[in-house]
């Protein structure tokens, strides 16, 4: 019997209402059940002819600008339950190795570890953008910095080292050239 998506969020509701977690397992060929994800749950399939159980996991969001600014940084890596809109990346589960706790169905310890590693990865190098991006604009600050202080108190340039005997501008005491030289000064001095 097919359920539609408000009978499955009534009975949900009834059960959430009674303290009772519920897990719900699905059969091959039925359409992915959203509703489910928009709970914050995840889905699971039954496949009895092969003695499993799958499951989705939600493929890294797409890291767009300055991604690495956002609170949690794990939705970058593998996560479980998905989110509604994810991709989803089907992970099957020998149901020998699923578990039951009071949170729902426990991942094997394997499915935990992929999943513990791509968050951590995905947290590790959101930190070390926010580290570059800190570290750069520092450098800009420090930059300006250099700039305002050089704006307040320029350096005169040192005249330039001319062997003995070249021709130097009367005026501006830079070097001359030689054809120049009955002038003594550059054309704009």
């Amino acid at each position: 019997m097919l359920m539609t998506d408000d009978s499955w969020r009534a009975r949900h509701g009834d059960y959430r209402r009674q303290g009772i977690v519920d897990v719900w397992f699905w059969r091959p060929g039925v359409p992915f059940p959203h509703v489910v994800l928009s709970e914050g749950l995840p889905v699971w399939f039954y496949v009895p002819s092969k003695g499993t159980a799958w499951t989705a996991f939600g493929r890294a969001h797409q890291k767009v600008h300055q991604w690495w600014e956002v609170k949690d940084p794990a939705v970058f890596g593998l996560r479980h339950p998905p989110c509604a809109l994810d991709d989803l990346e089907r992970q099957a589960v020998p149901l020998g190795e699923l578990d039951l706790d009071r949170h729902g169905a426990v991942l094997p310890p394997s499915l935990q570890h992929k999943l513990s590693d791509s968050q951590r990865e995905a947290g590790e190098e959101a930190a070390e953008r926010r580290e570059s991006a800190s570290r750069c604009a520092r450098q800009l600050r420090e930059a300006q910095q250099r700039r305002e202080e050089a704006d307040r108190h320029p350096k005169p340039l040192p005249a330039p080292r001319l062997p003995p005997g070249a021709l130097r501008c009367t005026v501006c005491k830079r070097p001359l050239a030689p054809e120049l030289a009955t002038a003594g000064r550059h054309l704009l001095c």
